[in-house]
C-alpha cells in the first residue's frame, strides 16, 4: 500500500518547505511527519541532498527512538522494523541534523490490507527558536564528554530530539519550529556559518 507525502492523514510539523506537496522538504532540525497505521510493514522512500558531515535521520516508533544512517546523495528506501500487527502503530520521522543535509520525503508503504490512521492531534502550543548549534542539538548525544571540548565527529551525535529547543516544547506540549543552524550568527558577517560569506539570521530568517 503506497502512501504519497500529501496524504491528509499525515501530519507534518516545523519548517518545511511545500512547494511540491509531493516532496516535502526538510532542511531545519525538529521537522517531522508524523502517522498511525496498522500491520506490521513500513518503509520510507527519502531522498538525502548532503552538504558536509555524514547524515542520519531519526524515528519514534511507539514510543521507542531509533537512528538511520542516510546515504550520501540520491534515493533510498528505509526498511522500518515493526513488531506486532494485532495493534496500531505510531510513527514520527524526524530530522535529526541542521542544514548539513536537506531531507525529502517522497513515499510511504504500508502492508497490503493496512489502514492509515487519524493521526495524532497537533498541540495548541507553538514554540519558535532561532539558534546555532545548541539550539540544533549539535553534539548532544556526545555524554562522555560533558563539562569538555566537543569530540570530534562526522555528525552521529547530533541529534535535534536532545535540543534544549525541542525538550522545553515537549515540557510544556508545545508544536516547535526550529530555525537553527550550526555556527550561524545573529548578524550577517559573522559566525561560522557558509564562508565566506557568512550569512546570519538577520538576512536567513528573512527567506
Amino acid at each position: 500500500m503506497k502512501i504519497t507525502p500529501d496524504h491528509n492523514k499525515l501530519r507534518y510539523s516545523g519548517r518545511i518547505g511545500f512547494s511540491d506537496p509531493k516532496a516535502p522538504l526538510m532542511v531545519f532540525p525538529c521537522s517531522f511527519v508524523t502517522f498511525r497505521f496498522t500491520e506490521d510493514i513500513l518503509r520510507v522512500t527519502v531522498e538525502n541532498r548532503n552538504a558536509y558531515w555524514k547524515n542520519y535521520i531519526g524515528y519514534m516508533l511507539d514510543g521507542q527512538q531509533h537512528t538511520v544512517a542516510l546515504e550520501m546523495s540520491g534515493r533510498q528506501t528505509i526498511e522500518i522494523p515493526v513488531a506486532d500487527t494485532c495493534r496500531e502503530h505510531e510513527c514520527m520521522i524526524f530530522k535529526r541534523m541542521d542544514a548539513c543535509h536537506y531531507l525529502i520525503i517522497h513515499e510511504l508503504e504500508l502492508a497490503a490490507g493496512a489502514q492509515l490512521l487519524d493521526p495524532p492531534p497537533a498541540n495548541s502550543r507553538r514554540i519558535e527558536v532561532y539558534g546555532d548549534s545548541v539550539s540544533a542539538g549539535e553534539v548532544s548525544e556526545a555524554a562522555d564528554y560533558a563539562g569538555k571540548e566537543d569530540p570530534e565527529h562526522n555528525g552521529e551525535y547530533s541529534n535535534s530530539w536532545y535540543s534544549y529547543a525541542w525538550m522545553t516544547a515537549r515540557r510544556l506540549h508545545a508544536e516547535i519550529h526550529d530555525v537553527a543552524q550550526g555556527g550561524i550568527p545573529l548578524l550577517d558577517g559573522t559566525g561560522w556559518f557558509a564562508a565566506p560569506c557568512y550569512p546570519g539570521m538577520e538576512s536567513k530568517s528573512e527567506k
